[in-house]
Order: C-alpha cells, then structure tokens, then sequence
C-alpha cells in the first residue's frame, strides 16, 4: 500500500487516506477479534494485519486507479541497479558481518554462548538508543537551527542559490 499511500501524499488528500487508513484498521479489528475470541491464539494477529493490509492496499488501488507494473524498460532498470549497487552492497556486507559474527559463534562457542552474545548486543543497542537518543535530538535540532536560516541567507539575499543552501547545510555540519 506504499505506492497508493505515496500518491495520496502527493496529491495532498490527507483526508481520503485517513479514511483509508481508519477503515483498513475497523476491518483487521472485525477479522482479528472474533478470531482472538474463537481461540485462534497469535494466528489472530497475524489474520488481523493481513487483513488491515490488504484492505489498505485494495482501498488504495480503488481511489488512486494505480495498478502494479513496471514502466520504463532496461535502461531506466540499470539506470536504477547502477544508483543502488553502492547501497546493496552496505546492505549485504553488514548482513555477512553480522550473520558471520553469530554463526561462527554459534558453531564454534555452542548455543549458549550465542544467546549470552545475543543479550549482551541487545543490550549494548538499549544503552545505546538510551544514551545516544537525547544526544541525537539536540544536535539535529542545532543542526537544522543553524543550517536553515546560515543556508537560506546565502542562498536567497546573498543570491549564491542552491549552492547558498547546500553551504549553509555544510556549515551546520561543522558546527
């Protein structure tokens, strides 16, 4: 339902997709709990999100009139595959750090000492989300305080364009 979603964004009509959305949410809810209540246990909530999501999705098509497809051809397809190469390859060297990580662990330490690496990470990512996070929100808040008003003067009254902003935008990072 991305893609239906995206256009109603576009398109400013916040009040269909909320309609969408609040709709899409009372039909997983009347799939969801009379299952719960016939004692489906979790197959419930999977029924229950299938449901809101398929709703969303067929009410998305129907008021955008998109359907699924792929426009363009083999050159906007490697045009894109050049673009995301870079980005994959982050993707599937952080997946084999990590995978590697815990399966020679596993093969080589046994299970238990794979579930102590496990709980310890998990912990380190908490502390780190807890430590990190208001540290995180000053210093963007600092970040688009200085970057926006130091970019929009270079840009519109110095007259250096969008180079001014992207200045500006460098300027907030040193900072």
């Amino acid at each position: 339902a991305a893609a239906p979603s995206a256009l109603l964004a576009r398109d400013l009509k916040f009040g269909l997709a909320t309609r969408i959305s609040a709709s899409s949410s009372i039909a997983g809810f009347l799939i969801g709990v009379p299952l719960a209540l016939a004692g489906a246990g979790v197959w419930s909530l999977v029924a229950m999100e299938f449901a809101r999501r398929t709703a969303a999705l067929l009410a998305g098509i129907i008021s955008t009139r998109w359907l699924p497809g792929f426009s363009g051809g083999p050159r906007a397809f490697l045009e894109l595959a050049r673009f995301n190469t870079q980005t994959a390859g982050f993707y599937a060297l952080g997946f084999l750090d990590d995978f590697l990580t815990r399966f020679l662990i596993g093969r080589l330490l046994g299970v238990e000492a794979l579930g102590l690496y496990a709980f310890a990470r998990r912990l380190l990512e908490a502390l780190q989300g807890a430590l990190l996070g208001p540290f995180t929100a000053v210093t963007l808040t600092a970040y688009w305080l200085l970057a926006l008003p130091f970019g929009w003067l270079l840009a519109i009254p110095l007259g250096f364009g969008a180079a001014g902003f992207w200045a500006g935008f460098a300027l907030g990072l040193a900072v």
